[in-house]
């Protein structure tokens, strides 16, 4: 095993030098001559790893495994490997026998409880971690993985809280503070200067990732030419994203624009297929790291870049730190400020962000009047079917779990205990745990809801199934403070009306402006007891609701929300009006340089 451990050393110092290309062309040799030695395969997992290769390193890691099946290592190794590839529940069949058989194996147990969470077993995950703090009280990896389970769980106040505990022990972890300053967005009652000073302070730490870089010169576009336009995002998929940025792809000018889509996401599935016969040049940032997509980026010559996560977790924002494009625009992925100083804009509308909201946000805003939103309904929805007349009347929210806080929970109880009879229908992935179906009634059952009032659904086969769930709800209730969006247009589509509560952030105003553009204003309130008396009273208003149901589709799909051709003009103004306020902005500053 070890007699190969000489041939290895000039393959290491390869690696530190950061050759990894002729790093692995030396070590295939040495797996050639010794296909069954450990440190061959560690050594080769680990290149493929530096390489952002996990596909390649899964051999490599199995084949250690197999030599070595009783070594911890070997198999956390290989479960890490399993996770990046998004094998989490193999990962957890690998790692539950080992984290209990080496409970002090903190490593295998942060593994273990990252891959339940992505299983979406967010109650197990908090059980381990606990046990592990236990242990390490100021463990980066366990507290980080504590406040993911209790966010996922709707308990963003009590992640926020263990968070700042972690920065206290940990004040450079920025993929902390910038969960902590993400989170916010789920708490009721954060007042929108203080949402502003978390983002704010975050974007100046994620502005010091682009020192150091050259800068661009801004690219002035020939005269007549198209706008070289990027668009820079991970949720080019089956995900909410792609179902508002399609209408831009279809009905784009290509005439005046030329598009580079820059996807950062391994998965490519019927909607990224469908999205990449849209006139286009894709480039692939899955592997790529930061430097690299930047240079990506600025070697393509945009004259504007639109990324559509902000800061979510898998978005990709500081690949722009060093502004690789001259003008900088966030979009639709995130509900609030970046608070990032190299980014210039953020696309909102007048009703999301009305006049004085400039005060909370550290772009500047760029409404797309009427509506900053275009929805592209799917080919295949099932028809909007009359609901059954025998069954009790039925509330439901098919939103995140995330967005459950305590408050929404009180609300949706003292709105059943004020209808009788009715039943609150909730349909969220991870429903399909145990535990965590346990933990939602029982967070119900405090307030006075009895569980056989509830019905919790988990993910369905397919976007035709879920939609036709809808045939059994009859009024659909928003989540705040941070609103639904494709489960308000979803539930528009199959003739169910969404009471929404109004706030004062953007995240809070999206139900408005939905509602807005299919002339329901009447459904949305500003305070917690209008938005139960609303609900009660359409919840009492059959023949309305029978109405909404027969015609609600058709007058979503003639408003403004489902106008592409109309949103991709506004969306192309909007580009135009930013590259033109910059070149303006830059013309007067070295004008009074010169004065």
């Amino acid at each position: 095993m070890a007699a190969h451990a000489d041939k290895l050393a000039p393959v290491q110092a390869l690696v530190n030098a950061g050759s990894l290309d002729q790093a692995w062309s030396a070590l295939t040799r040495l797996i050639t001559i010794a296909p069954r030695d450990l440190a061959v395969r560690r050594m080769a997992a680990h290149i493929r790893l530096a390489q952002n290769r996990p596909d390649l390193a899964e051999p490599h890691t199995g084949a250690a495994l197999a030599i070595a099946p009783r070594d911890g290592d070997c198999v956390n190794n290989h479960a890490g490997v399993l996770i990046m590839l998004g094998r989490q529940r193999e990962a957890v069949a690998l790692l539950q026998p080992l984290v209990a058989a080496l409970p002090h194996f903190t490593s295998g147990r942060v593994n273990l409880i990252t891959a339940l969470l992505e299983c979406g077993r967010f109650v197990q995950a908090e059980g381990l971690t606990i046990e592990g703090l236990r242990r390490e009280p100021r463990h980066p990896d366990l507290l980080n993985n504590i406040a993911t389970a209790l966010h996922r769980q709707g308990r963003a106040n009590e992640a926020v809280g263990l968070l700042q505990r972690l920065l206290e022990y940990h004040p450079h972890l920025v993929s902390a503070a910038a969960a902590a300053t993400c989170f916010l967005n789920y708490i009721p009652d954060v007042p929108p200067t203080e949402v502003l000073r978390a983002h704010a302070q975050l974007g100046s730490v994620l502005a010091t990732r682009g020192r150091g870089e050259p800068a661009r010169p801004q690219r002035t576009p020939a005269p007549g030419g198209p706008v070289r336009l990027g668009i820079l995002s991970t949720d080019l998929r089956s995900h909410s994203v792609a179902f508002f940025i399609e209408p831009l792809f279809q009905h784009l000018d290509r005439s005046r624009f030329d598009l580079f889509v820059y996807h950062t996401n391994s998965v490519v599935d019927d909607v990224t297929k469908r999205l990449r016969t849209y006139p286009a040049t894709w480039r692939d940032g899955v592997r790529a790291t930061e430097s690299q997509l930047t240079g990506m980026i600025r070697d393509d010559g945009l004259d504007v870049i639109v990324e559509l996560g902000g800061l979510t977790t898998a978005a990709r924002l500081t690949a722009l730190a060093s502004r690789p494009a001259p003008v900088q625009i966030t979009y639709l992925g995130y509900p609030a400020t970046t608070g990032c100083p190299f980014i210039d804009v953020r696309m909102v509308d007048s009703i999301t962000d009305p006049p004085g909201a400039e005060a909370f946000s550290s772009e500047r805003l760029l409404r797309l009047d009427p509506c900053f939103l275009c929805y592209r309904p799917p080919d295949d929805a099932p028809p909007a079917s009359a609901p059954d007349p025998g069954r009790p009347f039925t509330f439901g929210c098919f939103g995140s779990l995330m967005k459950y806080n305590e408050p929404l929970i009180a609300a949706w109880s003292r709105l059943l205990a004020r209808c009788p009879g009715s039943r609150l229908l909730l349909k969220a992935e991870p429903f399909s745990d145990e535990d965590v179906l346990k933990r939602t009634a029982e967070r119900f059952h405090k307030h006075g809801v009895d569980p056989a009032r509830l019905e919790l659904l988990s993910h369905t086969a397919t976007l035709r199934d879920h939609l036709a769930l809808y045939d059994r709800v009859d009024l659909a209730l928003d989540t705040f403070p941070y609103h639904g969006t494709t489960t308000t247009c979803e539930a528009m589509l199959m003739g169910v009306p969404t009471v929404t509560r109004i706030g004062p952030s953007h995240a809070s105003r999206v139900g408005l402006t939905l509602l807005t553009q299919v002339g329901l204003t009447d459904l949305a309130a500003h305070t917690e007891e209008e938005w139960i008396a609303k609900a009660e009273s359409l919840a009492g208003d059959r023949p309305r609701l029978a109405n909404l149901r027969a015609t609600l589709r058709q007058t979503l799909l003639a408003s403004p929300l489902c106008d592409g051709p109309a949103f991709a003009r506004r969306f192309e103004a909007g580009l135009l009006d930013a590259i033109a306020t910059k070149a303006a902005a830059q013309a007067q500053s070295t004008s009074d340089f010169y004065s």
